[in-house]
C-alpha cells in the first residue's frame, strides 16, 4: 500500500498501515504542501484543511478552512470503496456527519476538485 510518511512516498505492507495511519501519515501520494499533522493536513500553506477528531467516535468534522474553490465535493469511504457520506461544498466550508452508525474501521475522505484529488484515512 502507498502512503506517505514525513512528505516522501513510501510502499508498506498492508498489515502496516494502521500503525502509520496511527502516527499521522496518509494513504496514497504525497500532495504538494502536505504535512504531519495530528487530524488535520493542508493542500497549500494558506487554505487549511481540518478532520477532527481522529480517530472518531459519534461524529466527524471537516473544515475546508480558506479554500472553497478548489474542493467542489467530500467523501468519506470504507475501504472496499462504498461511500457512506458525501456532501457538495458550495459555499459552505465546515461539516459534520454523525458517524457512530459505522462500523469500526479504516476510511478514507476523498476531496474532489477541479485539479486534484486527496485524501485522509480516518480510523474510527
Amino acid at each position: 500500500v502507498q502512503i506517505c510518511h514525513n512528505g516522501e512516498e513510501k510502499w508498506v505492507p498492508e498489515q502496516a498501515v494502521p500503525g502509520h495511519l496511527g502516527h499521522g501519515d496518509n494513504l496514497g501520494e504525497c500532495q504538494s504542501g502536505q504535512r504531519q499533522s495530528e487530524g488535520a493536513f493542508a493542500t497549500d500553506k494558506k487554505a487549511q484543511l481540518r478532520v477532527y477528531p481522529n480517530p472518531a467516535t459519534t461524529g466527524l468534522s471537516v473544515d475546508l478552512g480558506t479554500n472553497p474553490n478548489t474542493v467542489s465535493r467530500i467523501e468519506l469511504m470504507d475501504l472496499s470503496g462504498k461511500v457512506v457520506r458525501s456532501a457538495e461544498v458550495g459555499s459552505n466550508l465546515q461539516f459534520h456527519w454523525t458517524v457512530s452508525d459505522l462500523q469500526r474501521g479504516i476510511y478514507v475522505l476523498r476531496l474532489k476538485g477541479r485539479k486534484t484529488q486527496s485524501s485522509k484515512i480516518l480510523i474510527k
